[in-house]
């Protein structure tokens, strides 16, 4: 008998809690790493996690697994997302009634950890890790996306560092097979936004 899919997550969820809760010296890094990153994309999945905002409940459980960087620039982001919005209002109804002009605020629909502007993965495995130059660990992430319109695959990365005594998720890379040999990620940015601030359309 096939589990179903909410066992299936609760299974590999608790595997790779198990794992990546043991201490560090208890740990190869690059399996501690490598079971962060499938405790963390188990989550994305399961929160159906595309853009921005993050849901309150979404937030509060991929928080402890984000390196204090990246939290902080998630943050910043919702917040130029709502300023954005505040300098965007809806225009007042107008009579004769003529179609108002729709300002989208920027990133509702993706792609906060994954690349793929289709919709959220609906599977993954991981593909191989290597060690980057500052030390950071440079896992591999194939995904599958599986709706009524078909099948569409691709490979992005995850930036895994030490933050204290644990490992943390610190960026997303998109498009892994487009990067060069040596590749060292910059920190995630939001276009648009200088900090918490809205300064695109200006």
């Amino acid at each position: 008998m096939r589990p179903s899919k909410a066992a299936f997550f609760g299974i590999l969820s608790a595997a790779a809690t198990i794992a990546t809760c043991l201490p560090l010296s208890a740990q190869a890094p690059s399996s501690a790493a490598q079971a962060l990153v499938t405790r963390f994309y188990t989550l994305c999945i399961k929160h159906g996690v595309a853009g921005l905002p993050l849901e309150a409940e979404t937030k509060n459980t991929l928080r402890p697994l984000l390196s204090e960087d990246l939290s902080r620039r998630i943050d910043d982001a919702e917040a130029c997302q709502a300023d954005f919005i505040r300098q965007n209002p809806d225009p007042p109804p107008v009579n004769p009634r003529v179609p108002p002009v729709i300002y989208k605020p920027p990133f509702v629909d993706c792609c906060l950890f994954t690349s793929t502007p289709d919709g959220t993965p609906t599977s993954f495995t991981l593909g191989t890790t290597k060690v980057l130059r500052d030390g950071r660990y440079y896992v591999v992430v194939h995904f599958v996306r599986r709706d009524m319109f078909g099948v569409i695959k691709w490979r992005d990365a995850a930036i895994v560092k030490r933050e204290g005594d644990r490992f943390v998720i610190d960026n997303a890379v998109s498009d892994e097979d487009r990067k060069p040999a040596g590749y060292l990620p910059a920190p995630m940015t939001f276009e648009g936004c200088k900090g918490p601030r809205w300064v695109g359309g200006h």
